[in-house]
């Protein structure tokens, strides 16, 4: 998943990796998996 930051939002870690924000993903997880599940049905059809 990747997630588009605010300028504010952007924090690294001691090793220099990026610090993910706090914000819910509820609505980015379920779009991601409705995605995923309709690749799955293509891939499925086209057997």
């Amino acid at each position: 998943m990747y997630i588009l930051l605010k300028p504010s939002e952007e924090k690294y870690s001691a090793k220099g990796v990026t610090i993910t924000p706090t914000r819910n993903y509820t609505i980015e997880v379920a779009v991601e998996n409705m995605i995923a599940k309709r690749n799955e049905m293509i891939n499925v059809l086209q057997e």
